[in-house]
């Protein structure tokens, strides 16, 4: 076996990004994933500028390695479509809110019947009860009402957003691990299950240590930019650009100030420990900018790359593209595409020692595996016409 999920059969009905994110984790590790999407798509291949060979870039990352069947579950026809791969399926993924699915006909108890091992994934902003259960939400609003936006920005400026999705991204992580132990479970004879996942249970559980944080002191954390809350660490201005420093350990404390020639704030009692020195961490970080100022990134990475602590440049995406290390790990993918030529992808950032990864195809056009999924269902050539005549599934060739 070349890749660790090889047989593993996923049905993706997701939308977006949390979902597809999520199937291709799988894909990238051997799963065969057939999308189904509506007969107009998923919105993410509208979502531009830019646009990749005419798909949204948001979608071209998230979708490489799959196939792609479009039907509309609105119809008996699609759902019996549907049904027949459910039937065959080991994962069933979805992102709707929570009544929407057995209107499609692909709730988990209608899917159980047909396939009682089935591992059925549904992901949703606030769960299956509750009184958020029929809210949508996207990545933004579960930022700000987990908390995170409180805390991100200027000290003296409003909320802010990350602006990398990382309420989707991270519960693309938690699924793709979920099913793994619920398949785990089945092969250990504990049969098929349901798996929910709420987002915005997963953004509050994802800032864990800060919440440890704000519990153990009982009041609201303040914003406070770049720098923590339990350690010295803050972006400083150099010559040239800006660098970041992490100053967690007490031999980094002491290297630090070797590399900037300032010994004294070792030997000072305001910065004896870790306690003190984030109690005056605006003197401190005062105190060592103006040192930052002296000397550019690479002269300063060089110093501080060989006294072993965390360090940085500030990259733009760009400056990644050339970056040594990321060449090193190859996690730049080329992938041919179906509308012509190569397309840019990331790679898996996992390695296995006795496994490859897939690097197979770019994310499908809509409907480009229709007539295939169609015909290994057992629809014969005129059965196939007439569901795309009736409208009730959408090829691209």
């Amino acid at each position: 076996m070349k890749h660790p999920l090889e047989g593993i059969t996923v049905v993706d009905f997701s939308m977006i990004a949390s979902g597809p994110y999520c199937s291709q984790n799988l894909a990238d590790m051997g799963a065969r994933v057939i999308r189904v999407e509506p007969l107009g798509g998923d919105e993410l291949r509208k979502g531009g500028p830019p646009f990749i060979n005419d798909e949204g870039s948001y979608y071209m990352a998230l979708n490489r390695n799959k196939e792609s069947i479009a039907l509309n579950l609105t119809t008996e026809a699609g759902q019996k479509v549907a049904h027949a791969l459910c039937a065959k399926a080991d994962v069933v993924i979805e992102n709707f809110t929570p009544s929407v699915p057995a209107k499609l006909g692909i709730d988990y108890d209608t899917l159980k019947a047909l396939n009682p091992e089935l591992i059925y994934l549904a992901i949703s902003g606030y769960g299956d009860s509750g009184p958020y259960k029929d809210r949508p939400g996207l990545d933004l609003v579960f930022q700000g009402m987990a908390g995170m936006m409180s805390l991100t920005g200027e000290a003296e400026g409003g909320p802010m957003r990350s602006p990398v999705a990382i309420v989707d991204m991270n519960t693309a992580v938690y699924a793709s691990y979920a099913i793994m132990v619920a398949l785990w479970g089945r092969e250990k004879g504990q049969g098929g299950q349901r798996i929910e996942i709420s987002m915005f249970n997963v953004a509050v559980a994802m800032q864990s240590m800060l919440i440890s944080t704000f519990l153990g002191q009982g009041d609201n954390l303040p914003r406070k930019g770049n720098r923590s809350y339990t350690s010295v660490t803050d972006c400083f201005k150099t010559k040239d650009a800006y660098i970041n420093v992490s100053i967690a350990v007490e031999k980094h404390w002491k290297a630090l100030c070797d590399c900037l020639g300032l010994p004294e704030l070792a030997a000072d009692p305001a910065f004896a420990d870790a306690q003190s020195r984030v109690k005056n961490q605006d003197h401190l970080c005062a105190l060592i900018a103006d040192r930052f100022k002296e000397k550019t990134t690479a002269e300063w990475m060089d110093i501080m790359g060989k006294a072993h602590f965390p360090c940085g440049p500030v990259n733009s995406y760009q400056d990644l593209l050339e970056d040594p290390q990321l060449k090193h790990d190859g996690i730049w993918l080329s992938q041919p595409h179906p509308k012509g030529g190569d397309v840019p992808n990331i790679a898996f950032p996992v390695r296995f020692s006795g496994w490859q990864q897939v690097n197979e195809s770019a994310p499908p056009v809509l409907g480009q595996n229709t007539r295939a999924v169609l015909s290994e269902l057992g629809y014969d050539d005129d059965a196939i016409t007439e569901l795309l005549q009736a409208g009730i599934a959408k090829t691209s060739v």
